[in-house]
């Protein structure tokens, strides 16, 4: 018959499995959102990685930057061939393995899509003469709607994740060490 303290530990352990499983889905989703807190996605074409700058750094601003940390999509940066326009925000963007687009706001509110079709090579557009619904239906790209805010969702289901693993932890380290003491104490009784 198996012990109440070895049923614990077992239930307990369980839901560290499953709450850590939980909190990777929700953290990998987050990445999206420049809002992860493991380093261990790396999802974008061309080497790219999302970041949110109030998350890490001391400016609000979600932004996309390059394989070498640099800013490529975000507030504040221009491209020589467009030198008119500066990006004020990302406003959504989508991917697959070839292409990043991003829909972004200019200083004077203009919309704008860019195009990034190679590490090299940028193409931006004013948004009226863009079909994003066309774009993300032709190169099945996976669409990220506004990245400055996170679906309160998924932020809630890593924090609840979080939470519900270290409780289990602690009520797992608990439980297990009662059930080891529990098992040397017979091991010793019947030695004698």
């Amino acid at each position: 018959m198996i012990s109440k303290k070895l049923l614990l530990t077992i239930v307990f352990g369980t839901l560290i499995i499953a709450s850590a499983s939980l909190y990777i889905i929700a953290d990998s989703d987050l990445y999206y959102y420049g809002k992860n807190n493991l380093p261990i996605y790396n999802k974008l074409p061309f080497e790219m990685k999302p970041e949110y700058w109030g998350y890490r750094r001391g400016m609000l601003n979600f932004v996309i930057l390059d394989k070498n940390d640099f800013v490529h999509i975000g507030r504040g940066v221009g491209y020589w061939e467009y030198p008119e326009i500066t990006i004020d925000s990302v406003i959504s963007y989508g991917y697959n393995d070839t292409l990043l687009i991003a829909i972004v706001k200019d200083s004077c509110k203009q919309k704008y899509c860019l195009r990034q079709y190679d590490t090299l090579s940028e193409e931006l557009i004013p948004l009226q003469y863009c079909n994003i619904e066309k774009l993300k239906h032709d190169y099945n790209l996976k669409w990220i709607e506004n990245p400055n805010n996170p679906p309160y969702l998924i932020m809630s289901k890593r924090f609840r994740s979080a939470f519900i693993f270290y409780i289990s932890l602690i009520l797992f380290i608990v439980y297990f060490s009662k059930y080891l003491k529990e098992k040397h104490k017979e091991k010793n009784k019947n030695i004698h």
